[in-house]
């Protein structure tokens, strides 16, 4: 509530950390929804226009989806986009989409998506329908029957004169950063140009549009802590009022500062004019001594610049059971704690078997001497040694137990229960995400989709599941305190001595504590955390995580070798 006034009294920056699970995207529904209410209440001539952006598709996506109503069509997005890019949630917002509908009367969505996701106008449609019947007496109850027919199956007439209704008051855009602009590196309209046109000038001529200008009222960037400083700054461009949605504890933008140097000694290279050459060796020499600076995002520093009034921090987090949250509250000490709202500031049911209690994290899971249906965080520890894989890096032995871990819970009738609460449209609910650090590491776990093809599972590297969630998440860390030269290499205590593997101290890319943030926050309901914890022990930050699982009644530590085959 704090952040939607404030968000509205801003005159035109406005700053919101939002850490995983604490409702940003509903947070940006509301704040669109007041915005455009407030512009609806002054009477002001004109459309309200809204372009909510950010650095992924997903989270685009997601932005928009939540600002469907059932009880008003006032806020009437659209979504800006290559179709084949977009995820179901977008798809049925997407202008091409739209496009399509008009002209055959079918959406570019799968039958499963059909089944949860009709496009928007067609959802807009279906309400009309609905709420007519309300107005329904003995002399109009045939004319609104055979309306509603008219409706329920609409000709090319009909569904053009919706879809012009529909566009003609769109008031909130969707697009990810990178495409929003005029024209294009050759000079050409953009295809986000070419598509605000259609929406906000369809009339205009191709000599005339080059006239026109990108305009809006408010800019909403979410992830925006993901975004370089040229993302960041470049939808606000077209903005009158900014509002910033991010969280620096998590992943900042992914810049390789290697790639920076290869292209930037590409140009001194191919350049004869020696000033040239000097300047770019002058920005190598700054690159080389700020590389911590690449690390940090633009977010960050304005978030931790700008004065309080345009700022705030949500501290109540709504996806992880209390324990999940435990493991991860440590991050967030600095902004004054991360709570489980599921329990505070009253438990809404947390721990309640009927799964259709919103507030509920019960998973029910019994497998032997592993799981218990109380059990919600576990730490299965690994002690195999890591190898390298080109550039990156496998652990054969976490994959093994990632195995073993699958086929006990999947064999789970508990589990089998579970899993058939949720209807196949929602598929997310029965995924099992399976998370690691590592490239390499995640595509020798894809292998496991072959081995289990009626386990619903999803394989990613850490970096590309900001921003999703799943009931249960296996991570694996990789790096153990041990490194083989090569695959399936047997020890050698002689030449290494107790180890057997020459020592490796490094944690790699799980150095970085906003990474290891991010994978322990993606489980809504049971965390298993796949690693060495003879390494990890060794930084501050994951010995508390260790001791926090040995230490909560709701969290085991367990050594794999010690389990029953």
């Amino acid at each position: 509530m704090e952040a939607v006034v404030k968000s509205i009294i801003s005159e035109d920056l406005f700053v919101i950390q939002g850490p995983p699970g604490t409702g940003k995207s509903t947070a940006i529904a509301e704040i669109i929804w007041q915005h455009i209410r407030n512009h609806l209440r002054k009477e002001i001539a004109g459309s309200y226009k809204i372009l909510v952006t950010s650095e992924t598709n997903l989270a685009v996506d997601n932005a928009l989806d939540k600002l469907r109503s059932r009880h008003h069509t006032l806020i009437k997005p659209i979504r800006f986009g290559s179709e084949d890019k977009l995820d179901k949630e977008g798809r049925r917002f997407a202008l091409e989409n739209l496009h399509n509908w008009v002209e055959t009367g079918q959406d570019e969505m799968d039958e499963e998506e059909k089944f949860a996701n009709v496009n928007i106008i067609e959802d807009w449609m279906q309400q009309i329908s609905k709420r007519v019947t309300a107005y329904a007496d003995e002399n109009t109850c045939r004319i609104i029957s055979d309306w509603q027919k008219e409706l329920n199956n609409p000709t090319k007439h009909i569904r053009k004169l919706f879809f012009d209704a529909y566009t003609e008051h769109v008031n909130v855009i969707g697009a990810t950063c990178s495409s929003i602009g005029k024209l294009s590196s050759t000079g050409k309209l953009t295809r986000f140009f070419n598509e605000y046109l259609k929406v906000y000038h369809p009339t205009v001529s191709f000599k005339e549009s080059f006239r026109k200008k990108i305009e809006f009222d408010l800019v909403i960037q979410d992830e925006a802590s993901k975004a370089s400083p040229p993302e960041l700054a470049l939808p606000c461009i077209y903005g009158k009022k900014a509002i910033l949605i991010g969280d620096h504890r998590q992943l900042p933008p992914m810049v390789d500062t290697n790639e920076f140097k290869e292209n930037l000694n590409n140009l001194k290279n191919k350049s004869k004019d020696k000033e040239y050459r000097r300047s770019i060796a002058r920005l190598i020499r700054t690159i080389d001594g700020n590389r911590t600076s690449f690390e940090k995002s633009h977010f960050e520093t304005l978030f931790k610049k700008i004065p309080t009034n345009l700022k705030t921090t949500f501290n109540l987090q709504y996806r992880m059971h209390p324990a999940i949250n435990e493991t991860i509250k440590q991050f967030y000490i600095e902004e004054g704690g991360l709570d489980c709202g599921l329990i505070v500031p009253v438990d809404l049911g947390v721990n309640a078997p009927d799964l259709n209690n919103f507030a509920s994290r019960y998973h029910g899971i019994e497998v032997g001497d592993l799981l218990t249906s109380e059990t919600h965080v576990l730490w299965l520890n690994v002690d195999t040694p890591e190898f390298k894989k080109g550039t990156s890096r496998v652990n054969y032995g976490e994959i093994e137990a990632i195995d073993y871990l699958i086929h006990r819970i999947s064999n789970s009738e508990r589990f089998k229960e579970f899993i058939s609460f949720w209807p196949d449209a929602l598929m997310e609910e029965k995924q099992i995400g399976v998370i690691t650090f590592y490239g390499a590491q995640a595509g020798m776990l894809g292998e496991l989709k072959q081995k289990y093809p009626l386990v619903p599972l999803r394989i990613s590297p850490v970096d590309r599941f900001q921003g999703m969630e799943r009931n249960i998440i296996i991570i694996s860390t990789v790096r153990s305190h041990c490194i083989a030269e090569f695959p399936n290499q047997k020890p050698d205590y002689e030449r290494f001595g107790d180890l057997g593997y020459p020592k490796q101290p490094s944690l790699g890319f799980a150095e970085f504590p906003n990474r290891l943030n991010v994978a322990l926050s993606r489980a809504k309901r049971l965390l298993i955390i796949v690693g060495n914890a003879k390494l990890f022990s060794q930084k501050k930050i994951y010995s508390n995580v260790l001791d926090t699982i040995k230490g909560h009644p709701n969290a085991r530590f367990v050594n794999f070798k010690d389990l029953e085959n």
